[in-house]
């Protein structure tokens, strides 16, 4: 690592008293942690509080969800899948994935929408299909027998 790359990072250099260096990272900024909460999450506030009645607070609970996932794939039959879909995304010509913002997770949607057909053509991701003119034949009609 550079020195300018530690900078960047506000890291510094410090050798130790063995002779080895180290990466410190040097604090300050801004915090990102929200301060207005500070009481209320503090666990000597919320048990001053219960120690005085017997409650502890009311914190919101999640709904339960059920459901039938014995189909859903494992962790790492998922990831395979992902990996499979970018691998194949990465094999499409620059300005189909340009059209897509180089996402492949807006693939399905754009093959799905008839105005990219064109597109998907003219770089050989879709074949063109010739179309054939259908043409019903009516069968002849019979004159009706006179009935004896």
């Amino acid at each position: 690592m550079s020195e300018q790359e530690l900078n960047r990072r506000n890291q510094i250099l410090v050798t130790r008293s063995n002779g080895t260096l180290a990466v410190k990272t040097q604090g300050g900024g801004k915090s990102l942690t929200v301060q207005a909460d500070k009481k209320m999450c503090c666990i000597n506030n919320i048990m001053a509080k219960y120690q005085k009645t017997g409650q502890l607070p009311n914190f919101p609970i999640k709904k339960e969800m059920y459901g039938d996932f014995t189909q859903t794939p494992t962790f790492l039959e998922a990831h395979a899948r992902v990996k499979e879909v970018e691998t194949f995304f990465k094999t499409l010509p620059a300005e189909v994935r340009n059209a897509m913002d180089n996402k492949p997770e807006n693939l399905v949607n754009f093959l799905a929408d008839p105005v990219n057909k064109e597109l998907l053509e003219k770089h050989g991701v879709l074949e063109k299909v010739k179309e054939t003119p259908i043409i019903m034949e009516t069968p002849e009609e019979k004159p009706e027998e006179p009935a004896n």
